[in-house]
């Protein structure tokens, strides 16, 4: 029997446990509903959270919806938020995911902070379900346009990937590229970067901002310019992208220099 282990992280302090979510060790419907405990509990130990993610993609077991639902239906307010932004949420099934997420997420009482951590589970949801999309498009639409800079600098990056981009949308971003913030200026870069990976899906008006000598001179102008190594980098990224897939920028004529005045 072989157990992966993860050497950049600490030893597992639950070795046994690694062990018993091995399949040969345990029938199907147990090792899913094991799975699922641990991933609820949410352990801090990181080699036995990654071997039952593992367990999970490979198809070796899969989250116990029913004991989920249990679990989150005779827990109290705060238990349902915890079942909510867990590790199993995203990896429901979109029937399930809409009965635990949506009624947490349409709680008033939430702070920004357990909004937000709810909110990260959106997107790896619609990554394994690109078809729910347009039932979260206006809690995307206003995550990328709130006020807290915690709830934008996540929802840009979501909208990016997972909603109808505008007009209005393509406005926001490129006013988050200009924001006095490193962090919203490097997602907000990573943000275009997604819009190119869909450029098919974008409506005309969205790639002829991309393709024009403006947007491509203002990736240039963050590559060699902006005070952040970390967006100056990314940004690299994009002008390659740019470059890559619209051919190279055409750079601004210079100044004509001024004539001197004649003396005479």
């Amino acid at each position: 029997m072989r157990v992966k282990w993860f050497h950049n992280y600490p030893p597992s302090r639950s070795p046994l446990a690694l062990c018993f979510l091995h399949p040969s060790l345990v029938a199907p419907s147990k090792l899913s509903t094991l799975l699922t405990t641990l991933l609820l509990a949410e352990t801090d130990d990181f080699n036995l959270h990654l071997q039952c993610v593992y367990s999970l993609e490979r198809g070796e077991a899969r989250i116990d919806e029913e004991l989920v639902l249990r679990l989150y239906s005779a827990g109290d307010p705060k238990r349902k938020l915890m079942i909510a932004q867990s590790a199993v949420t995203s990896r429901l099934r979109p029937k399930t995911f809409r009965q635990i997420f949506d009624p947490e997420y349409a709680r008033t009482d939430l702070s920004i902070g357990q909004r937000r951590k709810l909110a990260w589970k959106l997107e790896p949801f619609l990554d394994r379900n690109p078809r729910q999309a347009p039932a979260y498009e206006q809690i995307i639409l206003e995550l990328a346009r709130s006020q807290h800079q915690d709830l934008s600098l996540h929802g840009i990056l979501v909208a990016a990937r997972h909603a109808g981009v505008d007009a209005d949308l393509l406005a926001l971003f490129v006013r988050q590229l200009k924001s006095r913030s490193p962090y919203m200026r490097l997602n907000t870069v990573h943000a275009f970067r997604r819009l190119l990976d869909r450029l098919n899906q974008l409506p005309p008006e969205v790639r002829d901002y991309l393709r024009s000598d403006e947007f491509q001179q203002w990736a240039e102008r963050l590559w060699r310019e902006d005070p952040d190594k970390d967006v100056r980098k990314v940004s690299r990224r994009l002008r390659k992208t740019l470059r890559e897939t619209f051919g190279p920028v055409r750079r601004p004529a210079p100044r004509p220099r001024r004539q001197p005045k004649s003396t005479a």
